[in-house]
């Protein structure tokens, strides 16, 4: 993708803001932008960086077709670093050889020099500690980018040093008008992929690349069809089916909750429109006839439930093997 605003969904605040620096001139040695993983933040750094290169003059976007644009589309500009590690952390080491080392060598032919620092949230706190010294007193063309999912991570002395940046979650209905404008799907597919998305386009786009979402939603769906027959040995049976797919139980637990969302939803309107799951509308409307409405709210509260205490790293096939005891038990 061209890193271009044009090409940019939502984050206006953050693009206006960009462009009021550049107007100002009043352009930071340090910034650190905050914001879930593939909310767009790298986007949103890399075209203000491609701005700040850019040979034409008075531009606060890319102009795209003078030389600096072009190296930096073909990732051949000699003034712009992205700091890198095939470890697990970013260690002092990669600091100092990629960014210390580096910084004291003047631009080659722009009037700054930067450097993005992807994933901030792995480098180790010496690291951080020898980055520290370069943004406190850096050259008057050094520019350093922190990019992180994790803020917390970032030591305080850092955080003081960056002008700091949210870059907030999009609103589903964003994603959803851009899933439709970009690939061909029902208005209910596309709400489906936006709501389970995170306020992310590029979480929804690896959703719709990967068969495995629509699959993993079809096991969800029939994990709770089989407990409505199950006696007490196939509802373990469940359990243990549940328990190969661990790594999505946070997933599953979220399809079950539209499940139950569409029920009721269904039991009070007895009107699709207002149901996510428009391929099991027969399913549902049975579902919302049989299930009473204290029976949908406890099953739906029941799964919150299960889902706050797997943020607490409680056992969580013992959550699990409850929480279907629970809807199993009080079925109507």
């Amino acid at each position: 993708m061209r890193y271009d605003y044009n090409n940019i969904v939502g984050h206006e605040n953050v693009i206006e803001y960009f462009k009021r620096t550049i107007i100002s001139q009043n352009i930071s040695h340090s910034y650190l932008l905050e914001g879930n993983e593939g909310v767009g933040k790298k986007l949103l750094a890399k075209t203000f960086i491609k701005t700040l290169f850019c040979e034409t003059e008075g531009r606060v976007s890319p102009c795209n077709q003078c030389t600096s644009c072009i190296m930096m589309e073909t990732g051949n500009n000699p003034d712009f670093f992205q700091v890198s590690s095939k470890k697990v952390s970013i260690g002092v080491d990669d600091i100092r050889e990629q960014v210390v080392e580096q910084m004291d060598i003047k631009p080659y032919r722009s009037k700054y020099k930067i450097f993005l620092i992807a994933e901030a949230e792995r480098m180790t706190v010496q690291a951080q500690n020898a980055l520290l010294k370069t943004i406190e007193e850096p050259p008057s063309y050094g520019i350093v980018i922190l990019l992180t999912k994790n803020p917390a991570k970032i030591i305080s002395t850092v955080h003081s040093r960056c002008s700091r940046i949210r870059v907030l979650p999009l609103s589903s209905k964003i994603i959803e008008q851009y899933i439709q404008n970009n690939y061909e799907l029902e208005k209910w597919e596309a709400a489906l992929y936006a709501d389970f998305s995170g306020g992310s386009i590029g979480r929804a786009e690896e959703m719709l690349e990967d068969e495995e979402f629509w699959q993993l939603r079809q096991k969800s769906i029939d994990y709770l069809i089989k407990l409505e027959d199950a006696n007490l040995i196939e509802l373990y049976d469940i359990v243990d089916a549940i328990d190969k797919d661990r790594d999505n139980i946070p997933q599953i637990l979220d399809f079950w909750l539209i499940w139950y969302r569409d029920i009721l939803m269904y039991k009070m309107f007895n009107d699709d429109r207002y149901i996510f799951f428009k391929d099991f509308q027969d399913m549902i409307l049975d579902r919302s006839k049989e299930l009473s409405y204290n029976r949908i709210s406890n099953n739906f509260n029941e799964i919150i439930a299960a889902k706050n205490r797997l943020d607490k790293n409680i056992n969580i096939m013992l959550i699990i093997e409850t929480l279907l005891l629970e809807i199993k038990e009080r079925k109507k």
